[in-house]
């Protein structure tokens, strides 16, 4: 060995085999015309076995028309349970994809975007301090915070507090919502003062089901 490089070892077994080197079966080329005639062989041998096979059932289906029946309704129910697991999956990639997109958002872009969602739902919404003033199509009115994050992080009692004073209580209803969370003070001071509260979950929902402000939220009646 030469000095000054050391070399990998790990013990396996009994004895000792060098890092990164595994034992096992694996498939190689045949190397001589013989081994190519045993390959030949032996695929042949498995497809005629095959064959036999989807033949005999074939005939065991032809003289047992219900046995047919059964095969098809299996082959039918195998058939719709991929497509509805193809389709979930896909459905899942793109509300992942959608919440990624919303998770990249500064406050800003945040904030554009929960105007647009709140147009898609015909609602009125115009630029406001740190969000929005809307109005849904039953007439409640609202004061929108928006808090943007790109680390999840959770948003405080702070951004309830001023959300409420925003709104002019009895006037409008005041709603926050983040890409992030909230933490536990901000729940607590959000239920005491009638804040609603629409957190990374949430505003998930509302994105890519296509569901109204209105279905998610326990909005009060429109004020006077």
């Amino acid at each position: 060995m030469r000095r000054g490089h050391a070399r990998c070892w790990r013990v396996s077994g009994p004895g000792r085999r060098r890092a990164g080197r595994t034992t096992g079966f694996r498939l190689r080329r045949p190397a001589s015309a013989g081994e190519w005639a045993v390959a030949v062989g032996g695929a042949a041998l498995g497809g005629a076995v095959v064959a036999a096979l989807f033949f005999g059932l074939a005939e065991a289906l032809m003289r047992h028309p219900s046995g047919m029946v059964v095969v098809v309704l299996l082959a039918v129910s195998a058939v719709l349970y991929c497509a509805e697991r193809l389709t979930a999956a896909w459905t899942e990639q793109e509300a992942d994809a959608a919440l990624v997109d919303l998770d990249g958002l500064d406050h800003a872009a945040l904030t554009l975007a929960v105007r647009d969602l709140m147009r898609r739902d015909g609602c009125t919404a115009e630029a406001a301090a740190h969000g929005l003033f809307a109005q849904t199509p039953e007439g409640v009115r609202l004061h929108v915070r928006v808090e943007g994050t790109r680390s999840n992080g959770g948003v405080d009692a702070y951004a309830v507090f001023a959300a409420r004073d925003a709104a002019i209580p009895g006037r409008r209803s005041a709603l926050v919502v983040t890409n992030g969370s909230y933490t536990p003070q901000a729940r607590t001071q959000a239920a005491t003062l009638g804040v609603h509260l629409m957190d990374r979950t949430l505003l998930h929902r509302w994105s890519t089901e296509g569901r109204p402000l209105t279905t998610l939220l326990p909005l009060p009646h429109p004020h006077p």
